[in-house]
C-alpha cells in the first residue's frame, strides 16, 4: 500500500486508504479468479530458476572471479580446484535443462 501510496501520491488517511486498499486487493483477487493457477506456476518458475541461479550459479562464478583475485593464505582449504567448479556448473545448467524440458512438456515423451 506504501508503494502505491507514493507512486500515485494518495495521502494514507481516511478515503485515501480504501482506495489503496482496494488498489492493493482487488487486482490480484480479480488475476486468481481467472487463473487459479498463478501463485504456483510463478513458484514453480522461482523454485525451478531462481534456486539454481542464487544457489548453483552465482556462488561458483562468485568463487571463479575471487580466487584470482584474493590470494591470501588461510588454513581452510577446499579440494577440487576449477575442475569441481566446472562440475559444480555442468550440474547446475542440467538442472535448468531438464526444467525447461519439464515445462516444455518433453520430459514426459521421453520417459513414457
Amino acid at each position: 500500500m506504501d508503494f502505491l501510496a507514493d507512486g500515485l501520491t494518495i495521502k494514507e488517511s481516511g478515503r485515501g486508504k480504501g482506495i489503496l486498499f482496494l488498489l492493493t486487493f482487488i487486482p490480484p483477487l480479480i488475476f486468481t479468479l481467472f487463473y487459479p493457477r498463478a501463485f504456483l506456476t510463478a513458484l514453480e518458475y522461482a523454485g525451478a530458476f531462481g534456486v539454481i541461479l542464487l544457489l548453483g550459479i552465482l556462488p561458483i562464478l562468485m568463487v571463479w572471479k575471487g580466487r584470482p583475485e584474493h590470494q591470501k593464505e588461510s588454513q581452510f582449504t577446499t579440494w577440487g580446484g576449477k575442475p569441481a567448479l566446472v562440475v559444480g556448473l555442468g550440474f547446475s545448467l542440467i538442472v535448468i535443462a531438464l526444467e525447461i524440458a519439464n515445462q516444455l512438456g518433453l520430459l514426459n515423451r521421453l520417459l513414457v
